[in-house]
């Protein structure tokens, strides 16, 4: 019986991983934008007077809109934090680590593209943003786990 080439069964691998990827995406996409559209809602009714410099439908349209992708999302987040009295220095990182991964995801595309025959570039930039973008998972964790404290915190029950 023939062995399988090493070549097709790596390529084969790296497609499925890719398509597991934006599944994962997409459904990391839907529950961040859900979670961000009621957070901003509640936010406004906590704390009526805050100023929100978008609408809550940025929650989702700010991610996908070309060109303001790049800072709506931003200030939905930096304005629903400030709304609740979230206080998290990490906000400014996780939207840096944000547009980095973003960006070494178009260099992963163009590294392939000018190297097809030498993987190593495209192996390189894929390990960087896979660092990356940990990175950036853990800091939207730190920033949503500080935002939703302070939510809860500034809830008054009323006995």
């Amino acid at each position: 019986m023939p062995r399988p080439d090493p070549d097709i069964a790596f390529f084969f691998v790296v497609d499925a991983l890719a398509s597991l990827s934006v599944l994962v995406q997409l459904l990391a996409f839907i529950i961040a934008g859900l979670w961000l559209y009621f957070f901003v809602e509640a936010a406004r009714q906590l704390n009526p007077e805050a100023r929100h410099e978008r609408e809550a439908y940025w929650s989702f349209v700010g991610w996908i809109a070309p060109v303001v992708n790049l800072w709506f999302p931003y200030q939905v987040v930096r304005d629903a934090a400030a709304a609740v009295g979230a206080r998290t220095r990490v906000l400014p990182w996780w939207w840096a680590g944000w547009i980095v991964t973003g960006v070494l995801a178009a260099a992963e595309s163009v590294a392939l593209a000018l190297s097809p025959d030498d993987l190593t570039p495209w192996l390189i930039v894929s390990a960087v943003l896979a660092v990356a973008t940990l990175v950036t998972g853990v800091l939207w964790i730190r920033v949503v786990s500080a935002m939703t404290a302070a939510a809860r915190a500034s809830i008054t029950v009323e006995p």
